[in-house]
């Protein structure tokens, strides 16, 4: 039987690009799995979503100001709880239609609700991919399986007592050409 990954993204930009290249791994490492990858709350609650990113684009000194005041503390139960509510409520109807053997999240929000999913019992492997140059606490659930960060994110992850990490980083065993340096914007680093 194929294996299913599901990819979380959320709100479009970078997160959803991780998203993309995440795919794009995946599919040139090991092309028998299956990806797919879904901006979930645009298909649950769009309205919302849409909502709340023009809140988020037009005052952004207000998501700034929420943001750094959580900065070094873990996600509270209620704001899991806000979350799930607001954006993601009824995503087990989504992931009973898909049934992934694991589920890979780029954005802390994706990642919050299926901890708190997994944590009121549905069974899914996790995998949190921090996208951000730090850790912020909105990050870091108890639920995830595995994380994936860059290399200098490791040491902001240490403060929150995360063992199950990886270090993301161009495999040196594969030799790539001229060309896909080129074509993905890489810098050779001989």
């Amino acid at each position: 039987m194929q294996k299913k990954i599901l990819i979380l993204s959320e709100f479009g930009s970078g997160h959803t690009k991780a998203a993309e290249a995440l795919a794009q791994s995946i599919a040139y490492l090991e092309p028998s799995i299956h990806t797919q990858i879904v901006e979930i709350g645009k298909m649950l609650h769009p309205t919302r979503t849409s909502f709340f990113f023009r809140v988020y684009t037009v005052y952004p000194f207000l998501w700034k100001k929420i943001y750094e005041s959580k900065q070094n503390q873990p996600i509270s139960q209620w704001l899991q709880f806000t979350i799930y509510q607001l954006f993601h409520r009824n995503i087990e109807q989504i992931l009973d239609k898909i049934q992934p053997d694991l589920i890979i999240c780029t954005h802390p929000f994706n990642s919050s609700s299926i901890a708190r999913l997994k944590k009121m019992g549905y069974p899914v492997r996790l995998c949190t991919v921090i996208t951000d140059f730090h850790t912020h606490g909105i990050w870091v659930q108890p639920e995830v399986d595995l994380y994936l960060v860059m290399e200098g994110v490791r040491s902001n992850i240490d403060l929150y007592r995360i063992q199950r990490f990886a270090k993301v980083y161009l495999a040196a065993q594969r030799t790539l050409s001229a060309s896909t340096y080129r074509d993905f914007g890489l810098c050779r680093h001989d």
